[in-house]
């Protein structure tokens, strides 16, 4: 259970957060805001590797599977800021 905490729900509120406090209305916005998503979510996934390195956490795949999970995002991300710069909507 712990697992999917760490690695799917806390991930994917760290992101609502950050399109709460940004607000996108337009798809441009949206793309600047998952580019604003990348500090905190690094600072998750860094937090959850020295946790799980110093025993705190029991989750041996937590750190494995948020770094798969920000690969994808960082790949959605870059491909949708790109198609938004070369369509200039």
């Amino acid at each position: 259970m712990e697992f999917y905490l760490y690695s799917i729900v806390l991930p994917i509120i760290i992101i609502a957060i950050v399109f709460w406090f940004h607000r996108p209305l337009k798809i441009n916005n949206i793309s600047k805001a998952l580019i604003r998503g990348f500090i905190p979510l690094s600072v998750y996934i860094l937090l959850v590797y020295f946790l799980e390195m110093e025993n705190y956490i029991d989750s041996s795949w937590a750190f494995y599977s948020l770094i798969i999970f920000f690969i994808v995002y960082i790949i959605i991300s870059i491909v949708l800021k790109i198609v938004l710069k070369q369509k200039k909507l």
